[in-house]
């Protein structure tokens, strides 16, 4: 069984994968701009508010005893609980706090850092 890879003896293949490009070209065309949908109402504005950080952990100075009871590669001088503490976070918009929460640490053992994601829709105004 042999292909016949010689394009210009089928110019019907050639012609018909020229019109189908060309319709998956305008498909695509049309429907980027038709349905209009915004996902905030004219005359609004979107503030995020997202960040991820991590929480500060408890930690304590070992003695002389516990670091000579370790093994050399293991003789940090400080011993740290692997939980990390959880993030304050507060939000003012113009002297009106909208958002304020305790976010807890991620992960299994919360020793993840502490994720916020939030969207605020706000009227539109003047800049100054």
């Amino acid at each position: 069984m042999s292909i016949d890879t010689d394009w210009l003896k089928r110019p019907r293949h050639l012609i018909m994968g020229g019109v189908l490009s060309l319709a998956v070209v305008l498909g695509t065309a049309v429907l980027s701009a038709w349905p209009d949908w915004q996902s905030v109402p004219d005359n609004h504005g979107l503030l995020r508010l997202s960040f991820a950080q991590s929480g500060v952990r408890k930690c304590r100075d070992r003695t002389e005893q516990e670091l000579a009871a370790l093994p050399r590669n293991m003789r940090d001088a400080q011993l740290c609980e692997r939980r990390r503490a959880p993030v304050r976070i507060e939000m003012d918009i113009d002297g009106v706090t909208v958002y304020a929460a305790d976010v807890a640490p991620t992960g299994l053992a919360g020793s993840g850092p502490s994720r916020v994601y939030e969207r605020f829709e706000l009227p539109g105004g003047n800049a100054t």
